[in-house]
């Protein structure tokens, strides 16, 4: 399914502009489906016994920020939420494009 999407928004010209930004978004959620299936099957591994997870110590506020930034595309898009600046004053400051 990806590769005729990438074939398809590849070609130069042929596309209305609405046809292009419909591929586009099918291309970008065909990608984060397959990023939800690898991890689930990478739990099905863990759970069968055949990879084992490593702990590390994480910034729970920095995490929940980076993960609430997937979503903000979404949110401006969709329902033109102010979810980033309510993080900002959550966590004092700007985290985005931060390094950790």
């Amino acid at each position: 399914m990806i590769g005729p999407l990438e074939d398809a928004l590849s070609e130069r010209g042929g596309l209305p502009s609405t046809q292009r930004v419909r591929l586009e978004v099918a291309h970008n959620y065909s990608l984060r489906l397959l990023k939800l299936v690898i991890t689930l099957l990478d739990f099905s591994r863990m759970k069968a016994g055949q990879i084992e997870a490593s702990y590390e110590p994480r910034e729970l506020a920095e995490l929940t920020a980076g993960l609430a930034s997937v979503f903000l595309s979404a949110c401006w898009i969709e329902v033109s939420c102010q979810l980033w600046s309510a993080w900002r004053t959550v966590l004092g400051r700007s985290c985005v494009n931060e390094a950790s």
